[in-house]
């Protein structure tokens, strides 16, 4: 998939201190949800390496096949006072990256092709607006597996999780806030994400570091849009023993272009980021002692995702 798997059921309120690890709890009480969600979409897929090339999603891919030209994305410059491109870039470039308007500048069919993922949503809120994308004849994606996912609707307050970091680096998914969702039921028809586009400024602070983070969702978008991935020819292995688990992870690496290694690296196996937590000490600190291997805390890795910015140097774990 162009644009991070815990579990395939639908996501449970558990999730939430689980992917989080030791700064879930306490960030649940401060910005209240139910529900949290753990992992993501497939692989990145096909991406040209130039900064500015375009990327194809399914809908745009579905559209040149019968001969037409489909959607890429609209974005909205609402949130936290943000511009609506931070860093520059056009407004029309932006919005083929995410949404409904077309590589033509066109609307694209909202009728076709629309599968929806429900992040941080109650279980009442998820049956029912889970219900309601079935029937506008939408697909709606159950868990956390994001593959095929065209919009993944946010509740907010924003809670830092696998799964938002996975949708963030694929540029094929339009993160919308769950306002969304509700005009599409006022309407009785999917809508354009014309003024629902997750921007501008979230963040979460507590007076230990590693809970704390911070991320414009403007600018992360449009990173992730222009680039081949954060981790784009990265290797990456993650510790089996502490959470998030390496099934989650692999979903945000491959979605932000890295590799995920199945076997413990070696001295031979070139430059690797290994991703741990204290639980396990014993095994990230005997891979620490290869000159090939840095090791960082998951949950900074985490921040990285929302920040589409690869930081070796904070959250970083030594001997």
């Amino acid at each position: 998939m162009k644009r991070g798997r815990a579990s395939d059921a639908a996501d449970k309120p558990s999730d939430v201190d689980k992917t989080e690890v030791k700064g879930g709890a306490d960030e649940a009480k401060a910005q209240p949800r139910a529900s949290g969600d753990e992992g993501g979409a497939g692989k990145r897929g096909k991406r040209k390496s130039d900064a500015t090339a375009e990327v194809e999603t399914p809908a745009e891919e579905a559209s040149r096949k019968r001969g037409g030209s489909a959607g890429g994305g609209a974005a909205s410059s609402q949130g936290s006072g943000a511009s609506q491109h931070e860093g520059g870039g056009s407004s029309q470039a932006q919005s083929q990256a995410r949404g409904d308007v077309g590589s033509s500048g066109g609307k694209r069919d909202l009728t076709k092709g629309v599968a929806v993922s429900l992040s941080s949503f109650s279980e009442e809120d998820r049956k029912k607006y889970g219900s309601l994308v079935r029937r506008l004849k939408g697909r709606l994606i159950e868990g956390n597996d994001l593959e095929g996912c065209t919009h993944m609707v946010q509740m907010l307050p924003v809670i830092r999780t696998a799964k938002l970091c996975v949708g963030i680096s694929n540029p094929n998914i339009c993160i919308v806030k769950a306002e969304w969702i509700k005009a599409c039921e006022m309407a009785k028809a999917f809508v354009s994400t014309d003024g629902y586009v997750l921007t501008g400024e979230h963040e979460f602070t507590s007076e230990d570091e590693l809970k704390s983070w911070s991320f414009n969702a403007t600018t992360s978008c449009k990173l992730a849009a222009e680039g081949g991935g954060f981790l784009s020819g990265r290797k990456l292995y993650a510790t089996p023993n502490s959470i998030p688990k390496p099934d989650a992870l692999k979903l945000i690496i491959e979605a932000a272009g890295g590799e995920m290694l199945s076997k413990s690296p070696s001295a031979s196996s070139g430059e690797v980021i290994v991703l741990a937590t204290e639980d396990d000490d014993r095994q990230w600190q005997a891979l620490a002692r290869h000159a090939n291997v840095v090791v960082l805390h998951k949950i900074h890795f985490l921040n990285c995702g929302l920040r589409q910015k690869l930081d070796l140097v904070k959250g970083r774990l030594t001997l």
